[in-house]
């Protein structure tokens, strides 16, 4: 059962979500898409999420000595890790995790796509799941905001409600890259979302 968030973060924001993390559980892993591991392909690791080829990331916390122990899948016949720790959570990297789009051919303004952050736990979940989630979101308030300003695509205008609420984050950078200028958005589904002005945070 996960708890999720939606997220708008460049390269460099993935870099200092991975940081946090380390710094915080220095026995955590990084790896590509564990959806499509089989025991012959084996289990691609990197350092940080940023650096990672793979739009899908997940991250756990592992004793020293982990490796993955296959078995058959409960949903079909493909081989699926059986032995994934029990705190772990997910990113499908924003902008399928190369940064922001280029303005098109027409000279439209670029946008960051919307991602997503899961954390996955048991339903009760344990005491430790508990505390890598919560970990997990305190951490978003020390590397961006949720104080989005949202934006109906069509017509382009506010809407009635001035703020996201903390289910929709910005990286720092993110914030940084679009207050360099004003037409940059983030894309979200039936919203664009602009940061806030500093007055209004």
């Amino acid at each position: 059962m996960p708890s999720g968030r939606e997220v708008y973060f460049t390269k460099f924001d993935e870099a200092e979500f991975s940081r946090k993390l380390l710094a915080k559980y220095p026995q955590v892993r990084f790896a590509e898409n564990l959806d499509n591991v089989t025991a012959s392909s084996g289990v691609v690791f990197v350092d940080s999420i940023d650096t990672a080829s793979s739009s899908r990331v997940e991250f756990f916390l592992a004793d020293p000595g982990w490796h993955p122990l296959f078995g058959p899948s409960r949903f079909g016949k493909r081989e699926m890790i059986v032995n994934i720790p029990e705190c772990r959570g997910m990113i499908d990297r924003s902008s399928n995790g190369w940064g922001p789009n280029e303005f098109d051919q027409v000279g439209e303004p670029r946008w960051i796509e919307e991602g997503h952050v899961h954390i996955f736990f048991d339903h009760p979940p344990t005491k430790e799941q508990r505390s890598f989630r919560d970990m997990i979101w305190r951490m978003f308030a020390q590397i961006g905001t949720w104080k989005l300003q949202p934006y109906e695509r069509h017509p382009h205008r506010t809407v009635d409600w001035k703020k996201t609420d903390k289910r929709i984050w910005a990286g720092n950078d993110a914030i940084r890259w679009a207050r360099e200028n004003p037409l940059r958005k983030f894309s979200g589904g039936q919203f664009l979302y602009r940061p806030l002005d500093a007055q209004e945070e």
